[in-house]
């Protein structure tokens, strides 16, 4: 464990890895989990999730790498990266930064969905939810999963044509258009890179029927124009968690404004 300007920096041993994460601030404890190839030093770099509006509302707040990606290590067993299992990892994570006590979530894309299967699997460990870029799901699922299979069969192939296509396919969504110069690298350990793709494209969102059974407040937070991360998921997610709020974001300017849509969220559901 080290200690930083920004805070605490250090590893947690998980199931079988070993959990890289930063905490910074002081009050309850608020988890960032990050999407799909991201990590903590990529969403720093972005500026994509700046949630330095909670630290200053008085709030603890820890990030994470998933495991496989950014500084933490990782399995070699797809299972291990579907989001009912990355749950396991994120409750596990909860329970050895705030051992005992009740935390709130944020999350992004593959974190969102992470953080639904973990209020599913141990509801009372959560205050509230922040649920940023819900992910592709249900009928939506299938385009995706059939797209990180086909970057799985290249990466195992090593066909560079193929994975050079793919990702040129793969633009920038339009929300973006202006915020980066180029889309931010994968963050990821380059021999699990085909195992995670792979994990991604075997798991899906709960039905609806199960999510329904999710009373924490949850403020959930879209961004419009991106495929990967269509609308329509939160949408369904609002009209099926009762206890919800919907704010979407038009713009990249808006999107950068999460931190300060989440903090009064959070005083007013989780309060110090």
């Amino acid at each position: 464990m080290t200690d930083t300007d920004a805070g605490t920096t250090g590893t947690v041993p998980v199931r079988g890895v070993d959990l890289a994460y930063s905490r910074a601030g002081s009050g309850p404890v608020v988890i960032i989990a990050h999407g799909l190839t991201s990590s903590r030093a990529s969403n720093a770099a972005t500026g994509l999730l700046d949630l330095s509006p909670v630290i200053d509302a008085g709030y603890t707040l820890v990030s994470y790498d998933a495991r496989g990606h950014g500084q933490s290590t990782g399995s070699t067993d797809p299972g291990d990266y579907h989001w009912s299992a990355l749950a396991d990892d994120l409750l596990a994570f909860a329970e050895a930064v705030a051992p005992g006590q009740q935390v709130a979530l944020v999350g992004n894309s593959m974190g969102t969905a992470t953080s639904i299967f973990a209020a599913l699997k141990e509801p009372d460990r959560i205050g509230a939810l922040v649920l940023t870029a819900p992910p592709t799901a249900w009928q939506t699922r299938i385009a995706q999963s059939d797209f990180y299979v086909r970057m799985a069969d290249a990466l195992e192939r090593n066909d560079q044509e193929a994975l050079e296509a793919m990702f040129a396919d793969a633009t920038e969504p339009e929300i973006f258009a202006d915020m980066f110069a180029e889309p931010p690298a994968p963050d990821i350990r380059p021999e699990l890179m085909a195992t995670i793709m792979r994990g991604a494209a075997a798991t899906d969102l709960p039905a609806l029927d199960e999510i329904a059974t999710i009373t924490h407040e949850t403020l959930l937070l879209p961004w419009a124009k991106d495929p990967g991360h269509p609308v329509s998921t939160a949408v369904a997610l609002a009209e099926t968690m009762i206890n919800s709020r919907l704010r979407i974001a038009h713009t990249a300017a808006q999107v950068k404004a999460y931190g300060a849509w989440t903090a009064p969220f959070l005083t007013e559901t989780f309060p110090v």
